[in-house]
């Protein structure tokens, strides 16, 4: 399994999140490029629990169309599944969220509580992103439970993900050399 020590620096964990790796599947119709982990973590019985997000970014191979979300991973232990149903930025935009995933296991009769996560993708306007300030994006995600949470996008992490896609698009868009042989 993956194991964040929780001593490490924030600096150290937004670099290790800023390296931005690419892959282009050709089963898929985009590239797509992620951010390291940013693992945030409250203790599973905490009122946040533990939260882990992905920055990802995807280019249509044919149109060139570029698609932003954060992947969140929410992890905690509860009477009942929070139900995450909607997100907004720090502006108060609506943003559009997609349930990926939901679990539960470890449950306690005793003490009424499971263990639940669920996963969502949050999409992130490209003008969010390239408009971030120091402060980078948060994201503020609401549950039909009436719990929230808050997501920060550090802004070197954008940055990362942002110049990647940025060159990897000026490298395709550049012309083909062809050579003919006589």
């Amino acid at each position: 399994g993956l194991t964040l020590c929780a001593c490490a620096s924030q600096e150290t964990k937004i670099a290790a999140a800023s390296e931005i790796k690419s892959s282009d599947d050709q089963f898929l119709p985009y590239r797509e490029y992620k951010s390291g982990l940013m693992k945030e973590t409250g203790g599973l019985f905490s009122q946040d629990g533990t939260r882990a997000n992905i920055l990802i970014g995807r280019v249509d191979k044919t149109t060139g169309a570029k698609k932003f979300a954060v992947q969140v991973l929410l992890h905690y232990s509860e009477d009942r599944r929070r139900k995450f149903e909607s997100a907004r930025s720090s502006r108060a935009e609506p943003l559009q969220l997609v349930k990926i995933e939901q679990a539960r296991k470890n449950c306690v009769k005793r003490l009424d509580t499971c263990t639940f996560s669920e996963i969502v993708d949050v999409v992130i306007p490209e003008s969010g992103l390239r408009g971030a300030g120091a402060e980078g994006y948060p994201i503020k995600l609401f549950a039909r439970s009436g719990d929230t949470s808050i997501i920060d996008i550090p802004r070197p992490v954008i940055s990362s993900l942002l110049a990647k896609v940025d060159s990897d698009l000026a490298f395709t868009a550049a012309p083909a050399k062809v050579s003919r042989s006589p």
